[in-house]
């Protein structure tokens, strides 16, 4: 199990930055392993925000997304899998009741102004690597604060050593780069209908750019919602495939001819990965239930309508919108399950449908709508992304897309709700 750090000429600690608590509390309900990073329950979390960093016993991690309701609490970047760690730090278990802060990150060498909380200080060394692709194996992110000599040390963490212990140490320059894989290839579409696939980066070198999704050489009255875009510092990004109601019938030469690329600027360059291709594309008869989403009488109306014909709404950072998911049943008349915390596929970073109680985001066996709601947290940023809603029934039946523009406040269009 090793531990790597980078020293000075003369073997004294490096500091790579200093962490100023601003705001102390404590893990509430239960204690976390090494590898959670849902539900952190924390103690006046309402005074927290998301993208503030978090210190615990040498630990720092950054909050993805706040609890959504009575039992939940903080997810942890990066959202889905093991948690990271931030400046290098080693995810760590962390017993109930342990003190933890929120910290801001200032250079070393900083006068920091007193306010009666700690200052913590990171040091360039690492035991497990941060973002959990090397399990016990160690890496180091180091840019020398000047120029001159420096020595690496690696060694065993529980200061084991001997002929049997043996270490590859490789020193470079970084070398940022990513990949892309593709989830939901081979869809079956149904006509008037769509259907979900997913892209996943894997990211290198602490490359966190957004990631440019383009799909080409879909067959005749297919579409797609693309280009995607993995946003920045996030790993996936969801789109649909949609069949017009009278799609013609797909060929052996065009059914599999549909490609996606990758494409994301590196140091000023662009680089382009293929992804690979959707496989073969499947047309299927109208399916028992179709979703919508659509404006409801008494909520926000949409500004206008996209080249595609998807309605266009607006929500501006700190706002709460009402929607209405619209379904036309087809002889299904059960329940219909849309998910739960991430039942908004595709939303911007910093927006997600918010007041799904335990449940999640459903329509009742005989109904055909609902109301729901979609909150932008105040670190939202600018942008315009598609999003859909999946039914978990007749085969994950997607929504048409709907264009969300995330704008300030004073940039909204001047469109009068309805009464």
């Amino acid at each position: 199990d090793s531990f790597v750090e980078v020293l000075t000429a003369d073997g004294q600690r490096i500091e790579r930055v200093l962490l100023q608590a601003v705001r102390d509390s404590y893990f509430t309900f239960r204690g976390k392993d090494a590898d959670q990073a849902d539900d952190f329950r924390i103690f006046n979390w309402e005074e927290m925000q998301v993208n503030n960093l978090l210190y615990a016993n040498g630990e720092v991690v950054k909050f993805w997304l706040p609890p959504r309701g009575p039992d939940s609490g903080f997810k942890i970047y990066p959202g889905d899998g093991k948690r990271w760690g931030w400046f290098d730090t080693t995810p760590l278990a962390h017993p109930l009741g342990e003190p933890i802060y929120i910290v801001e990150p200032f250079p070393p060498g900083t006068d920091l102004i007193p306010n009666g909380l700690p200052v913590f200080t990171v040091y360039t060394e690492n035991d497990d690597e941060s973002r959990r692709e090397l399990g016990t194996d160690s890496r180091l992110f180091f840019t020398a604060p000047a120029d001159g000599e420096y020595l690496v040390r690696l060694r065993d963490v529980r200061g084991l050593h001997g002929p049997e212990l043996k270490y590859t140490l490789a020193i470079r320059p970084r070398q940022p780069d990513f990949k892309v894989t593709l989830a939901g290839e081979g869809p079956t579409v149904a006509a008037g209908s769509a259907k979900e696939f997913r892209v996943t980066a894997q990211r290198f070198d602490n490359f966190d750019g957004p990631i440019r999704i383009d799909v080409t050489g879909l067959p005749p009255g297919f579409t797609t919602a693309a280009p995607l875009t993995i946003e920045a510092g996030q790993l996936s990004a969801s789109g649909v495939i949609l069949a017009a109601p009278d799609a013609p019938a797909l060929t052996p030469e065009n059914a599999s001819a549909a490609m996606v690329k990758a494409t994301a600027s590196i140091n000023g360059v662009d680089v382009t990965h293929d992804v690979g291709t959707l496989g073969e594309i499947k047309l299927a008869e109208k399916p028992k239930i179709l979703v919508r989403i659509e404006a409801r009488p008494d909520g926000l109306q949409p500004i206008g309508t996209s080249p595609e014909g998807w309605p266009e709404f607006e929500i501006a950072p700190g706002q709460t919108i009402m929607l209405q998911v619209r379904l036309e049943r087809n002889g299904f008349d059960e329940e219909v399950r849309l998910g739960g915390v991430g039942s908004g596929r595709n939303l911007p970073f910093g927006t997600y449908v918010d007041n799904i109680g335990l449940s999640g985001l459903l329509v009742d066996a005989g109904q055909d709508r609902r109301e729901f709601f979609i909150t932008a947290l105040p670190i939202a940023e600018e942008c315009t992304r598609a999003f859909h809603l999946t039914a978990a029934v007749e085969g994950d039946q997607s929504s048409l897309p709907v264009i969300l523009h995330v704008r300030k406040r004073g940039d909204l269009a001047k469109v009068p709700s309805a009464p």
